[in-house]
C-alpha cells in the first residue's frame, strides 16, 4: 500500500506511480504479483489505474519478471453476498450496483479455495469501516464467510515470465510438486 490519496490515482503522474510499484517489486522480489484486472473489479478508477501501472511495471522488468495475475470474480458473487446480509444496505464497498462486480470479467485461469482463511478475510474487509459502513460486508457473519468469501479467482496475464509460480501449486499440492 503506497501513500496516495484515495480516488486520485488516475491523475497521479504516471512515472511516479510506475517507479513506486517497480521499487516495491524490486524490494520484495516476488514470484507472483497480483493486481486488479482491466475492469478494476467494478470499474473503480483507482483499481484500473493500479492495473495499468502494475502491468506496465511488470512488463518493464522483462525476462526476469514475476508471474502476473489479475484478481477477478464471477458475475453474481456480490449479489449473493448482499442477499445473505439481511438488514444491510444493498451495497458493497459503497457500490450500489452490486451486479457491476465481475460483470465483464474474463474467466479465471486459476481458482483457489481459501475457505480456511475466509473468516480472517472477512475481518480484514470489515476493517475498512468507511467503505463497508452499513453495507453487506459490515453485516456479513462468520457463518456465511466461508461460503461467500472462500473461493478466490485469478487470471494469469500474458506478461510475467516465471512459469512455475508458487500460486499454481495450490492445484497440485506443495508436496506433490516437491516430490514428497
Amino acid at each position: 500500500v503506497l501513500d496516495y490519496e484515495d480516488g486520485m490515482l488516475p491523475w497521479v503522474e504516471g512515472t511516479r506511480l510506475d517507479e513506486d510499484i517497480a521499487a516495491a517489486i524490486a524490494q520484495c522480489r516476488p514470484d507472483v504479483v497480483v493486481t486488479f484486472g482491466e475492469d478494476g473489479l467494478y470499474w473503480h478508477p483507482d483499481h484500473i489505474a493500479v492495473h495499468e501501472r502494475t502491468t506496465a511495471a511488470v512488463v518493464a522488468i522483462g525476462a526476469a519478471a514475476p508471474a502476473l495475475y489479475y484478481v477477478t470474480m464471477p458475475p453474481g458473487a456480490m449479489r449473493a453476498l448482499v442477499d445473505a446480509s439481511p438488514g444491510a444496505g444493498a451495497h458493497v464497498l459503497g457500490i450500489e450496483d452490486v451486479d457491476a462486480f465481475g460483470a465483464q470479467a474474463p474467466p479465471p485461469t486459476l481458482v483457489v479455495d481459501v475457505g480456511a482463511y475466509a473468516v480472517r478475510k472477512l475481518a480484514a474487509l470489515q476493517c475498512h469501516r468507511t467503505q463497508v459502513r452499513d453495507g453487506a460486508i459490515a453485516r456479513l457473519g462468520e457463518r456465511d464467510a466461508r461460503r461467500l468469501l472462500g473461493i478466490e479467482h485469478y487470471r494469469r496475464a500474458d506478461v510475467g515470465t516465471r512459469a512455475d509460480a508458487f500460486i499454481e501449486w495450490f492445484g497440485t499440492g506443495w508436496r506433490d510438486r516437491e516430490g514428497g
